[in-house]
């Protein structure tokens, strides 16, 4: 398989992958904030939340397991789709690991391929993506992708799915209001809809009239495609819910997330039901959900399952 082609593969994963990005300043033992946070405090909450570092809190019967399902549009052509299972173990207390994510491909252009991502306790080595490879029935070594690549075509990129850590921009608490939209989906036609995008959820006004923090962001490092961007966060459980960038005073993109609780004593303890993000500049727009009967728990097995061994396994 050429380099472009594992690139695809990477950029077919970056967004399924539950585990973190090498060197982060957020540490899965994250204490929850006493008194009014900074807006660099909220900022490592916030990549604490999107992350699913509460997970490390529970027991490995525990760890999340699912089939995601993302949907692409593009103006003028059909909608494209990928569904991918992936088990989550934050369970690692060797002092090397500090979480590891599974993902096996059902269905699109990937169908059959598998992905084993490690996230190590040690900030000076980089985050592992290990890939099965059925035509070759071989596993391999992934290279990592810059901040600013789009993920799979889509209008999320690297940095905005995973890499983006709260050190690579300077940040600046603007103050908070009341959250006053309600969650976005994706809007799509009977003729454009399969098995999958059927299944997508619609949009959610949960969080409408929820006291949020506002967060303006300048981006330090090169090529980043916006000027800055603001978050809008839940003052309880730090989840982002809108994410707005900017270039200039032009909107360019907006990201909104649909957090909900899992119920674990620490309010940090939320996941994503979807993410909808729209692209202003292109008219492009991209959904990713959970389905509702694929979430599960992985109850069975061990450290062990999270292995190469696995991978090699998946088509049998």
């Amino acid at each position: 398989m050429n380099s472009k082609r594992l690139k695809q593969l990477l950029l077919l994963t970056m967004l399924f992958s539950l585990s973190g990005w090498a060197q982060t300043t957020v540490p899965v033992t994250l204490a929850y904030p006493q008194g009014e946070p900074t807006a660099n405090e909220l900022i490592r909450q916030v990549y604490y939340v999107n992350h699913l570092y509460t997970f490390h809190r529970l027991p490995l019967e525990q760890q999340m397991a699912g089939m995601n399902v993302i949907v692409k549009k593009e103006v003028g052509k059909k909608p494209r789709t990928i569904v991918a299972e992936r088990h989550l173990n934050a369970t690692y207390n060797n002092g090397r690991i500090k979480s590891r994510e599974l993902v096996y491909f059902h269905y699109g252009a990937s169908r059959g391929t598998g992905m084993l991502i490690t996230d190590h306790v040690d900030e000076q080595r980089s985050i592992g993506y290990r890939v099965w490879l059925p035509s070759l029935r071989k596993v391999r070594a992934m290279p990592t992708p810059a901040l600013e690549d789009l993920w799979g075509g889509s209008d999320f990129t690297f940095a905005d799915v995973r890499l983006r850590r709260p050190t690579d921009e300077w940040h600046q608490l603007l103050g908070t209001v009341t959250f006053d939209r309600c969650i976005r989906t994706l809007l799509l036609s009977d003729d454009e809809t399969n098995r999958w995008s059927k299944q997508r959820p619609q949009k959610s006004c949960a969080h409408t009239g929820k006291r949020v923090y506002v967060v303006k962001s300048y981006p330090k490092y090169k090529r980043a495609n916006y000027d800055y961007r603001i978050s809008y966060i839940d003052t309880e459980n730090f989840g982002d819910y809108l994410v707005a960038f900017y270039q200039g005073d032009r909107l360019v993109k907006e990201i909104e997330k649909d957090w909900q609780s899992m119920g674990t004593p620490d309010p940090r303890g939320v996941y994503w039901n979807h993410w909808y993000a729209k692209n202003y500049q292109t008219g492009h727009q991209s959904l990713v959900f959970i389905l509702r009967n694929g979430m599960r728990y992985s109850a069975d097995g061990d450290n062990r399952f999270w292995s190469d061994r696995t991978m090699r396994r998946f088509n049998r």
